[in-house]
This record gives structure tokens, sequence and C-alpha cells, in this order.
């Protein structure tokens, strides 16, 4: 399997989508087995997607969802999902490193996130830490 990161781009970090790339995004299997997916990418959220620009036809290929603060809450990555074709091709570590970039200007000081077993060791990459049922990461 190849390294190389596919011809990308990165749709900014926004709360509007465009409802053909929510279309697609909805069919990720992580937020299409939620109950609340297509709600999570209308409402509170901010959301980047990675669009695969091969053969001129874009094709999202991965997206990070990000739940603002809420109270005393931070700022938790809530979905980091690159699709079965493009995994361990750097598009999910594109999509964690322009998130954390996004958070950093927004001024946030500290960031969550609930992994799934077995990613640990790629969030750690970018200096999360394990602390309880979350990891943290403090920029």
């Amino acid at each position: 399997m190849s390294k190389k990161l596919p011809a990308t781009k990165i749709i900014s970090f926004t709360k509007k989508i465009a409802p053909r790339i929510e279309r697609q995004i909805l069919s990720f299997p992580l937020i299409s087995n939620t109950d609340n997916g297509a709600e999570l990418l209308r409402d509170k959220y901010y959301a980047a997607v990675a669009i695969s620009t091969i053969i001129e036809k874009e094709e999202v290929i991965g997206y990070i969802l990000i739940r603002p603060p809420i109270d005393d809450l931070p700022v938790l990555l809530q979905y980091v999902e690159v699709s079965p074709a493009y995994q361990r091709k750097g598009v999910g570590s594109l999509l964690v490193k322009k998130a954390l970039i996004f958070l950093k200007r927004k001024g946030e000081k500290c960031i969550s996130l609930r992994s799934l077993s077995g990613n640990e060791n790629f969030f750690k990459r970018f200096g999360f830490y394990k602390m309880g049922q979350l990891m943290k990461l403090t920029i």
C-alpha cells in the first residue's frame, strides 16, 4: 500500500456543509451508525472535509467534526474518519493537523477526544495523552 497522500484539498472549517458533501459524509460507517449524524453536521459543529480530486471527480475521502466548548467542557474532536481506501496515506494526519491549527487560531487551550480502541497511538503523534476515558491535548 502506498503511503503517498492522494491529490487532496481540504474544505475549510465551517458550520455549513453543501448538501452533496453532507450526503457523502453520512455514508461513512462511523457517523452513519449514530442517531444524530445529520444533526451534528447541521448544528453547532465545525467540520473540515478532505476531498480527493483524482480524475476530476470530487469525492469525500475523510472528514473531521469538532464540537465547540460547552460550559466547562473543552473542545472535542468528535469524529475523525477516513475512507478505508485512503487510510494510512496521510489523510487523517492532514485533517488533524488542520484542526489543531484552526483551534489554536481560535484561541482554544485544551482539546479532548474519545479514541476508538487501537487508535491511541495515532493521536499520541500529535501530543495527545490518555486521561481516563479521554485523550487530551494542551496547546
